[in-house]
């Protein structure tokens, strides 16, 4: 068996789920979804986080997230495909509601009635028209496999803020890092400053920010922000707040210094603008080695909290209620 390219099935897959409402993560393009970070789960015994090709997930109609993952395969044939699914669906299995084996369209043969018995559905897809359907349905909750506890916190609060911005803003939204047991998303609100959600397994937390990373908006914000009403908004959102200004090296995640940290209510905007003005500025002659990264967040759950939808949906409004004088103050800049 020779594996090709599997990365062909991404998009027809992600374009089937999408066209029922869900929100996809990928690594394929995805209409007004902007992110191509696959979403990644620690098995148990592996060093390394194990990527789903594709997943799926929406609100069910008890308002509980409803997932579903697919692991895609391209051998020679659709048989050999399938085959070569199974341990990872098989792992899928104690995390994710539903489980499907994606490969090109073509007899399972013996392999379909493999994947019926372990309770995995069948997503084929035609290679000359790049659609996607399937032709039998995975069970609900694997009764052998399925670990409600590996949902609960490997799934479930990761994929919750997307849920909730797609509920609130609407699409498009941009979403990231979701491969190594975090997943962030975010809507651009004025040019590319945006509220975002997001947290990393490690923390076991979720926070609420207003974030601003890119050079020609905060030269925006330097060149016209009005100081005094910057001031009263961070003055007014209280200890719970937090302003970090990090610098970030370009295209890397390494920070070139520990960031500047500071409750809300007792940042100097003074100073901080006076730090980030002399990022921006590029030497003449010069290039840049590294950008300023401004978030103003605070914490919207941790990740052990028993929460419902409602739940989450109401914190997070608060959240963006609390911020949005904030915003409007830097829409002001625009």
């Amino acid at each position: 068996m020779v594996a090709t390219k599997e990365n062909v099935l991404y998009g027809p897959v992600s374009d089937y789920f999408l066209g029922q409402g869900f929100f996809v993560l990928s690594g394929a393009p995805k209409p007004q979804i902007t992110g191509t970070s696959e979403f990644g789960v620690k098995i148990e015994d592996k060093d390394q986080y194990e990527t789903v090709d594709v997943l799926a997930v929406r609100w069910g109609e008890n308002k509980e997230v409803y997932s579903i993952a697919v692991e895609c395969k391209l051998y020679a044939t659709a048989r050999e495909s399938a085959g070569a699914s199974l341990n990872q669906v098989t792992d899928y299995q104690l995390f994710f509601d539903e489980v499907y084996a994606a490969t090109q369209s073509g007899s399972l043969k013996d392999k379909e009635s493999v994947l019926r018995a372990l309770g995995v559905g069948h997503i084929s897809v035609n290679l000359r028209s790049k659609k996607a359907k399937s032709l039998f349905a995975a069970q609900y909750r694997n009764a052998e496999r399925f670990d409600s506890i590996q949902n609960a916190t490997q799934v479930v609060t990761r994929v919750v803020p997307p849920l909730i911005f797609k509920d609130i803003f609407g699409l498009p939204l941009r979403y990231m890092d979701a491969s190594h047991g975090g997943l962030w998303v975010a809507k651009d609100i004025i040019s590319r400053v945006q509220f975002n959600a997001g947290g990393w397994d490690k923390a076991r937390k979720t926070y609420f920010a207003v974030n601003i990373e890119f050079i020609d908006d905060l030269r925006s914000i330097i060149k016209h922000v009005d100081r005094g009403r910057l001031t009263q908004c961070l003055r007014a959102l209280g200890n719970k707040y937090t302003v970090i200004l990090g610098i970030d090296q370009i295209r890397t995640d390494r920070r070139v210094s520990e960031p500047i940290k500071s409750s809300a209510t007792s940042m100097d905007v003074d100073d901080l603008l006076k730090k980030i003005e002399r990022e921006v500025m590029i030497p003449v002659g010069g290039t840049r080695k590294s950008k300023p990264h401004l978030t103003i967040s605070t914490l919207l759950y941790e990740w052990d909290e028993p929460l419902a939808r409602d739940d989450y949906m109401s914190k997070t409004r608060q959240a963006i209620d609390t911020l949005t004088p904030l915003m409007e103050v830097l829409k002001a800049c625009f």
